[in-house]
């Protein structure tokens, strides 16, 4: 029994990456491009280098999805490609070596093509039994770059809401009218979470996330720039015409799941209960995009933060998860230290 008191709460990563056999062959003109280090050790990437890292950090279950990606990479997902996408992260998901520790975010087609996405969304969760959907913050660039709240998206809206959707927003790697500004500072540092707080505020201010309540929406990343920013986008967008008083905006951001992918610290762990309150807050780490490492940093950095309140603790690191993704319940009980509730 005494050695069952020691074991760690454990964990339901809502952050976890697929990486397909083929991603290293241009994954370092990619790179280069994008200012990123992808861990040389996780490439080419299976499930055991997955469940490996997730037996060092103490995670039970992990929800896949296959990265946000540059704008590129998403064009060359049309229906046939996203179709065969899905298929495959099923079959990871249901495979013996899985052992049932798996869920998976479905990835859609460019939401501009809405027949097609409303159709793959019939499709992941009527007959592939997908637990959510991700979808990037952003589709298209330029003058042809639309945000996930854009008025012509709201029949995918209408229908993830009807099914009472859990949906995945990551912010997109959509470059400035700038170079990165360092070596170390490439686009998914600096660009990826104001792309995500981007998405997050346009939904809020063009009243989307009141008008479909029953999708739950997770925020990548704590939600990026968006909990710092959300107090700055309730008063000046009622300044600049929004329908939503200032109270009512900060309101809806705290609607919101984030996660804490990359966002484990004290300083983004306070702000996200003051913002989003505990029960809001789910765990993630980003591997394979990041080393075991650095997922060890920042866990670290959350236990710590939760050491004296291991109740706290076991709602953010698998609680709040089990609820969203039932499949989940039985994989914490054997390897955790608390009942089923």
């Amino acid at each position: 029994m005494a050695n069952d008191q020691q074991r760690p709460i454990p964990k339901i990563d809502v952050h976890h990456h697929i990486f397909l056999p083929q991603l290293g062959k241009h994954k370092a003109d990619q790179n280069a491009r994008v200012g990123w280090k992808t861990p040389r050790e996780n490439l080419p990437w299976d499930l055991k280098k997955s469940l490996h890292a997730m037996d060092q950090l103490g995670v039970a279950g992990a929800v896949l999805s296959y990265p946000a990606g540059s704008e590129d990479e998403r064009r060359r997902r049309n229906r046939a490609v996203v179709r065969e996408l899905n298929v495959h992260a099923k079959g990871l998901c249901d495979s013996a070596q899985a052992n049932g520790r798996f869920g998976w975010f479905a990835c859609m087609p460019d939401l501009r093509d809405v027949e097609g996405t409303l159709l793959e969304v019939a499709h992941v969760f009527d007959v592939l039994r997908a637990d959510g959907v991700s979808l990037s913050s952003s589709y298209g660039t330029g003058s042809e770059g639309v945000y996930i709240g854009d008025d012509a998206f709201d029949l995918i809206w209408d229908e993830l809401d009807k099914r009472r959707s859990t949906v995945f927003v990551h912010g997109t790697q959509t470059p400035s009218s700038l170079p990165h500004p360092h070596a170390v500072l490439g686009l998914p540092v600096v660009e990826v979470p104001n792309e995500t707080f981007k998405a997050a505020a346009h939904l809020v201010v063009t009243g989307k996330k009141r008008r479909y309540p029953n999708v739950n929406i997770i925020l990548a990343h704590c939600g990026g720039s968006a909990l710092c920013l959300a107090p700055r986008v309730a008063g000046l967008s009622a300044h600049m015409g929004c329908q939503l008083f200032p109270d009512e905006c900060l309101a809806d951001f705290g609607t919101f799941f984030v996660e804490t992918a990359l966002s484990g610290h004290s300083t983004v762990l306070s702000l996200a209960e003051q913002t989003v309150g505990k029960s809001r807050i789910l765990f993630g780490t980003d591997f394979p995009a990041v080393s075991l490492k650095t997922a060890r940093w920042y866990t670290k950095q959350l236990e710590e933060f939760y050491e004296r309140h291991p109740t706290a603790l076991e709602q953010v690191a698998s609680g709040t998860a089990v609820k969203l993704f039932p499949r989940f319940g039985s994989v914490v009980v054997e390897r955790g230290m608390f009942s089923a509730k």
